[in-house]
């Protein structure tokens, strides 16, 4: 499996607008062939307080998590490659970045191949 995971912080009166909006990304994802799509928001502040730290999340942010599950590597290049054709990931994305500040997202990729 190949998956990416992405930290977001999200000023907290926008946190429903960015879920919202992240699972409508999701969805064009996993038509495109991702296995799995999710956003998460942190639940307790006390379990990832060094995480939030580092991540320098405000009083008034909340720390998101996101997850997109591919079979392998080459299966994420060719999702990628599709979503880059798809006019309504660029809108949404667009959407997004009025949301938050996206040179903030902290993104990384695993893989158990």
């Amino acid at each position: 499996m190949f998956t990416v995971v992405s930290f977001y912080r999200v000023k907290k009166h926008r946190t429903n607008q960015f879920i919202a909006l992240n699972k409508q990304v999701g969805m064009i994802n996993m038509s495109h062939g991702a296995i799995e799509h999710e956003i998460y928001i942190l639940a307790s502040t006390d379990a990832a307080a060094g995480l939030s730290t580092y991540l320098q999340v405000g009083e008034d942010e909340d720390l998101l998590f996101g997850q997109i599950v591919f079979r392998n590597q080459s299966h994420y290049e060719e999702v990628s490659c599709k979503l880059k054709e798809d006019g309504q990931i660029h809108s949404l994305t667009r959407e997004l970045a009025e949301l938050i500040d996206m040179s903030q997202i902290v993104t990384a990729s695993f893989s158990s191949d």
